[in-house]
């Protein structure tokens, strides 16, 4: 074997050692039980851009969450590189979703869903063009965190744009009962769309 067939060789170990810390986490059925969103199927750029805000410090920096330090750790010991590669194995991975809700006003939360994230967040031409993922498979108390998160100012970017600003802004704006408002609607409107296969 070539030398640089061994590098490659080296390369894939240390990406599959990785894929399965991140999946630890981050799978369908995890090793460890925390508040960590499954990641098969979100966008590829996403997954990457999410990976750059963590390594960085713009996000998870100030969170009390012994897993989400460890995840920064890790993700600070790789290479830019490994972030797409990681990205692109999760992105083509078949998309989950949550069926977790949380305790709202559905009816009361669907206006400010339509008025406020359903452009960019499931028209296609609103997510090509925001790169903003679909919150609609994500479980609901993930939602309700992060959009706390956004409110606090404990969710920056590495790359700013005016799409991300009126996400933090917008966050600022809902009370905590339209957070769980809003996410129940998502997370009601949207079962009816995906069978139940996995978790409840």
């Amino acid at each position: 074997m070539s030398m640089t067939g061994c590098v490659l060789d080296q390369d894939r170990q240390s990406l599959t050692s990785v894929f399965e810390g991140c999946d630890s986490c981050h799978a369908i059925e995890p090793r460890f039980k925390s508040n960590a969103p499954v990641l098969d199927g979100l966008p590829e750029r996403y997954l990457e851009e999410q990976m750059h805000n963590f390594a960085s410090g713009m996000r998870g920096a100030e969170s009390s969450d012994q897993f989400t330090h460890t995840m920064i750790n890790q993700l600070q010991a790789l290479e830019p590189g490994q972030f797409r590669s990681l990205a692109r194995d999760y992105a083509r991975k078949r998309d989950y979703f949550s069926f977790v809700t949380v305790d709202g006003d559905s009816s009361r939360g669907e206006p400010l869903f339509q008025e406020n994230c359903r452009g960019c967040h499931i028209s296609p031409v609103g997510r090509l063009f925001t790169g903003s993922p679909p919150v609609t498979q994500l479980g609901g108390p993930y939602i309700v965190a992060q959009l706390r998160a956004f409110a606090a100012d404990q969710r920056s970017f590495t790359e700013e744009n005016s799409h991300k600003l009126k996400m933090a802004q917008l966050s600022k704006q809902l009370s905590q009962q339209d957070i769980l408002d809003v996410t129940a609607f998502i997370k009601s409107r949207f079962a009816d769309n995906h069978p139940r296969l996995l978790l409840q």
